[in-house]
């Protein structure tokens, strides 16, 4: 038996084709950066649009974000550090900020939460994980969390910044760490979503599945190793559970 459970779900035809953007091409310098406060600033770039046509840099500074909202690589200029609204929390939110270089009528904006940020504060060697999330001008929202092979993880330095991709081209993509666990002997439950691919460590953005029809179902196709050799089992299930 195969139990499924959709987290962001949402469907490829549900928007026109779109052809995808080779985010290995993107050229985004930095172009100036403030004076960081802690010894390791982390590294993350957003991009918005079909075509990844706005580019935003994220660096992580201790309590602090920068967030290059002109998205003119120059994290310096005024309005572009935010600090923590919830510091006594964890998760700890980073106030939002609005991206005034995205297109559309509307505002777009771009949050981020600190997951493990109590353990953090005690002990700065304590892993702390960021999820970035953006809520688009027309309403559409993503959180980037991570993908089935990692949390989403900022990077050392610029050039090895994972690329976040938001409203980007919808493809199927899988839950972090245990898309399909094991939870009987007979019985399988696999966590998958719909959003955009990024580039780089845990960098897949899960649509948020508010707009999705309710009966908009997708098929999963299993393969299992059979009881002989070369001759797989093969189990079909249609999604309809959402998390």
């Amino acid at each position: 038996m195969v139990r499924a459970c959709m987290s962001a779900l949402a469907l490829a035809i549900l928007v026109p084709p779109v052809s995808a953007f080779d985010l290995d091409k993107l050229d985004h310098p930095l172009r100036k950066e403030p004076a960081y406060q802690s010894k390791s600033p982390r590294y993350c770039l957003a991009v918005f649009g079909p075509k990844a046509e706005t580019r935003v840099w994220l660096v992580l500074d201790g309590e602090s974000l920068y967030v290059d909202a002109n998205g003119n690589g120059d994290l310096t200029e005024a309005g572009e550090k935010v600090g923590l609204t919830t510091p006594n929390q964890d998760p700890a939110q980073f106030a939002d900020i609005v991206i005034t270089a995205a297109p559309g009528k509307g505002k777009t904006v771009i949050g981020a939460h600190a997951w493990g940020w109590l353990d953090h504060k005690q002990n700065p060697q304590a892993e702390l994980r960021i999820t970035v999330d953006a809520t688009l001008a027309d309403g559409t929202r993503f959180v980037a969390w991570g993908d089935e092979k990692s949390e989403l993880k900022f990077a050392a330095r610029p050039a090895d910044a994972p690329i976040i991709h938001f409203g980007g081209p919808l493809v199927m993509g899988l839950e972090i760490r245990q898309p399909l666990s094991r939870k009987s002997a007979t019985e399988f439950e696999l966590n998958m979503a719909v959003g955009c691919k990024g580039r780089g460590v845990g960098s897949f953005a899960a649509l948020i599945y508010t707009p999705v029809p309710n009966d908009a179902y997708p098929k999963a196709v299993f393969e299992f190793p059979g009881p002989v050799a070369d001759e797989p089992t093969k189990v079909e299930a249609i999604i309809k559970q959402r998390c």
